[in-house]
């Protein structure tokens, strides 16, 4: 988020921003704000259960404080994607097929060069990630 950003933020409640790009321009920008700030980089082409594990693991935190929480990257789509699908699985009990369809199909703009993105949706793990979330020393 930028400057211009804060005042929305307050407006909607925001207390956790999740930011998933490498570069950590929110320690600078909101360093002096009442945010969470939590920063999770993931590199799209390298992305993998273990980082929708660790947006999991910071969002379930965020509910248990009854935090609203804000989820971004650079495009708001890939990254951010795979992940607000992984928390429609896990947290909205989601189908996978449905949580991807809104993925790569709800007008978020996905970019379709990102095959790896599809394999991470799987049972097995999703499984894992709520074994995780439920005891995370397995």
């Amino acid at each position: 988020p930028s400057n211009e950003l804060i005042p929305i933020l307050k407006h909607y409640n925001i207390d956790t921003v999740i930011n998933l790009r490498a570069r950590n321009e929110d320690a600078k920008v909101l360093k002096d704000q009442p945010f969470n700030l939590v920063h999770i980089p993931i590199y799209t082409w390298a992305i993998n259960r273990q980082d929708l594990l660790q947006t999991m693991q910071a969002i379930q935190t965020a509910k248990q404080n009854n935090q609203k929480v804000l989820i971004h990257c650079y495009h708001g789509s890939d990254r951010t994607g795979a992940n607000i699908a992984m928390y429609r699985i896990i947290f909205e009990n989601w189908p996978i097929e449905d949580a991807v369809k809104e993925m790569k199909q709800g007008g978020y703009g996905f970019h379709v060069i990102w095959k790896n993105i599809d394999h991470l949706f799987t049972p097995d793990n999703v499984k894992w990630i709520q074994q995780q979330l439920l005891n995370p020393s397995s």
